[in-house]
């Protein structure tokens, strides 16, 4: 069976059967990834710690050509975040990024921005950003990547500038002003739309936090266009403060 390297971020992990666990992977060449890592649920096992969540490695695997099925085979650690996505600021945050690269993501496709904007979202992680902020860069850059972020300048209708305050269409094709309302319920403030606007063409350590009302109602409006986009719903959303 052919056999090829790629590194990777690990996504997420279950159990598949008694010893075997199944791993999503983000890698830059061949994006979202599903893979067979056999004897990992053994408590010796060759993979150890690098099946943890966000941790970097060089895989290496093999495939059936025939049933597109990846196996790991050795696993090569470049870095380990446990104790940071162990955190318990960060646990439910982490939660809803890893799960929306695994449910929004296609497979199989390259994704060199995905790939380095997450590595910049957790490298500020560690630099002790703030968790909703961060998250809502994380959601905004997801959707601006995948082309479906809506312009948070102007209206969509009228094609005016939005003002102090904007909601989201209830198509989330875009965002609509005060006086183009027509019964939409989720409303940006200030705050908000500047972060949008301003603080998403910089690194993710150098964007301003936001205020935790301005986090909280930019947070509700990416995820919920996540989940219209993608035709999906977002179980980890229920743990967040935010969502509760």
């Amino acid at each position: 069976m052919p056999q090829a390297r790629t590194r990777a971020f690990v996504l997420g992990q279950q159990r598949s059967g008694e010893q075997d666990k199944r791993v999503h992977l983000l890698s830059r060449e061949n994006g979202r990834m599903l893979a067979l890592a056999p004897g990992a649920c053994r408590l010796k096992n060759r993979f150890g710690s690098a099946l943890e969540l966000f941790s970097e490695a060089d895989f290496i695997y093999y495939f059936k050509e025939d049933r597109g099925q990846i196996t790991l085979s050795r696993v090569d650690p470049v870095s380990n975040r446990f104790e940071l996505v162990s955190q318990p600021r960060w646990i439910f945050y982490f939660s809803l990024m890893s799960e929306s690269l695994v449910r929004f993501l296609p497979m199989a496709q390259p994704e060199e921005r995905v790939y380095r904007m997450l590595g910049a979202v957790l490298e500020a992680a560690q630099a002790d950003a703030d968790p909703p902020s961060l998250t809502a860069y994380f959601l905004a850059w997801l959707l601006r990547i995948q082309g479906t972020m809506f312009n948070a300048r102007t209206c969509c209708r009228c094609g005016g500038p939005l003002g102090d305050q904007a909601w989201v269409s209830t198509n989330f094709r875009g965002l609509v002003c005060c006086g183009c309302r027509e019964g939409e319920t989720r409303r940006l403030n200030r705050e908000a739309l500047h972060f949008l606007a301003e603080g998403l063409s910089v690194a993710p350590a150098m964007s301003p936090a936001l205020p935790s009302d301005a986090a909280t109602l930019l947070m509700r409006a990416l995820a919920h266009k996540l989940e219209y986009d993608g035709e999906l719903s977002l179980t980890s959303l229920r743990c967040l403060p935010q969502f509760q």
